[in-house]
C-alpha cells in the first residue's frame, strides 16, 4: 500500500464548483502545530519509507509564515514531500516576499508551477468563484515566465471549457507553457461534486475539441479515445457485461489532516473515518491506523455503507446525455449516490 498525506496548512483563494477536496477560505493551521504535526509524522514516514508521501494544501502560499515551513520541511522531512505545485497564483501574488519565496524554492530544485484554467476569463472566474481569478493566474503566469520558471497549464474539461476553445486557444499561444494538461473531472460523494455535473460535457461535446487540442499540443488521438472509452453508453454497457460492481482498486490510501490538526482516512471533503486529533494521538497510533486503513483511491468501495441494488443504478444511469467521466469509479459512484439511502459513510467525530 502506499500512502498520501494531505495537510491542510490554510485555505484557498478561490471555491471552485469541481473542487471534489472542497476547497475555500478555510483556516489556517498555526506554524506552531504544524510543527507538532511534522514532528508526529516523521516516525511515520521512517516506518513506511518510500511508501508515503505528504503534500500542502489547499493554497500553503496563503500562510504568513510558508518560508518558515518550508525550510522546515526541507531540514526534516523533504524525501517524502511532494510538491505538486498547483496554485491559483492569487495568494503568491500578493506577497512582498515572493521572490524570496520564488528563490528559496528554485534553491530547493522547485522551478515549476502549474496553473489550472477553465476556460476563458468569464467562465473561470464563474467556475472558480472569484471575479478577480482569471487576471490573477495570468499576473501568476508571467511572474513564473519572468522568472524561467517552467510552467504547466491544466486544462479542465467541462461545458464552459468547449464553449471557450478559441479563447483558450488565444491564451495558450500568448502565454506558451512548457507543458499543457487536460484533466478530466472525476465524480465523488460530495455535494459539490454532485452539484458540478451540470457542467460535465457529454462525448458528442467533446468531439467539438478535434483539431483544438492537437493545436495545444495535446495528443488528440489518445483524448479521443479516452473520451470514447469514458462515456456513459460505453461505461454503461460494459457495466452491464460485468453484472456487478467491479472496481479497481489501486493500493493507495488517502488521509487528510485539518488545520485544528484532526487526522482522517480519506481526501478532504470525502473523509471517511476520523482516527484522532494530533495534540493527543502518538505516531504509533497513526502507523496502525494507516496500516489498518482500507485502499480508497477510488470512493466507491469505501464510502457507501449500504451499496445500492446494481439494477437500480443501471435503469438510473440510463438517463444520462452521454456525459464523459474520466473512470468507471466516477461514473459507478454518481448513480450510486443517488440510489443509495445511507450514501456516503459518517465521520468518526472526535470525542468532546
Amino acid at each position: 500500500m502506499e500512502y498520501n498525506i494531505d495537510i491542510l496548512v490554510a485555505g484557498c483563494n478561490t471555491n471552485c464548483r469541481h473542487c471534489y477536496v472542497n476547497g475555500g477560505p478555510n483556516k489556517r493551521m498555526t506554524t506552531e502545530d504544524f510543527e507538532i504535526c511534522i514532528d508526529l509524522l516523521l516516525p511515520v514516514f521512517l516506518h513506511f519509507g518510500e511508501r508515503v508521501s505528504f503534500t500542502l494544501d489547499n493554497e500553503p502560499y496563503n500562510h504568513p509564515d510558508f518560508p518558515r515551513i518550508i525550510d522546515y520541511v526541507r531540514q526534516y522531512c523533504w524525501n517524502s514531500y511532494f510538491h505538486h505545485g498547483s496554485t491559483t497564483g492569487i495568494a503568491f501574488n500578493h506577497r512582498v516576499d515572493k521572490d524570496a519565496i520564488w528563490e528559496k524554492q528554485k534553491a530547493y530544485g522547485i522551478d515549476f508551477a502549474s496553473v489550472t484554467l477553465h476556460g476563458g476569463e468569464k467562465n473561470h472566474n464563474f467556475i472558480t468563484r472569484n471575479t478577480k481569478a482569471f487576471s490573477e493566474a495570468i499576473d501568476y503566469i508571467r511572474f513564473v515566465k519572468a522568472h524561467h520558471g517552467k510552467l504547466c497549464i491544466s486544462l479542465m474539461l467541462s461545458k464552459l471549457l468547449i464553449q471557450d476553445c478559441d479563447e483558450i486557444s488565444e491564451i495558450l499561444h500568448k502565454i506558451q507553457p512548457d507543458e499543457v494538461y487536460l484533466a478530466i473531472p472525476n465524480s465523488a460523494p460530495s455535494k459539490r461534486m454532485q452539484a458540478y455535473q451540470k457542467y460535465r460535457p457529454t462525448y458528442e461535446e467533446c468531439l467539438q475539441l478535434s483539431g483544438y487540442l492537437s493545436a495545444w499540443g495535446l495528443d488528440e488521438a489518445a483524448l479521443m479515445k479516452q473520451f470514447e472509452a469514458g462515456s456513459s453508453k460505453n461505461l454503461l454497457a460494459t457495466l452491464k457485461t460485468q453484472k456487478a460492481f467491479k472496481i479497481a482498486q489501486p493500493e493507495q490510501c488517502y488521509l487528510t489532516i485539518h488545520p485544528d490538526l484532526n487526522l482522517y482516512i480519506g481526501n478532504s471533503g470525502v473523509e471517511t473515518e476520523f482516527i484522532g486529533n494530533l495534540h493527543a494521538a502518538t505516531s504509533g497510533i497513526i502507523i496502525d491506523a494507516m496500516e489498518n486503513a482500507p485502499a480508497n483511491y477510488n470512493f466507491f468501495p469505501v464510502c457507501f455503507a449500504e451499496v445500492p441494488k446494481f439494477e437500480d443504478v443501471i435503469e438510473f444511469a440510463h438517463s444520462d446525455d452521454n456525459l464523459v467521466y474520466p473512470d468507471m469509479d466516477s461514473f459507478i459512484t454518481y448513480y450510486a449516490m443517488h440510489k443509495s439511502s445511507t450514501r456516503i459513510h459518517k465521520k468518526r467525530t472526535p470525542q468532546k
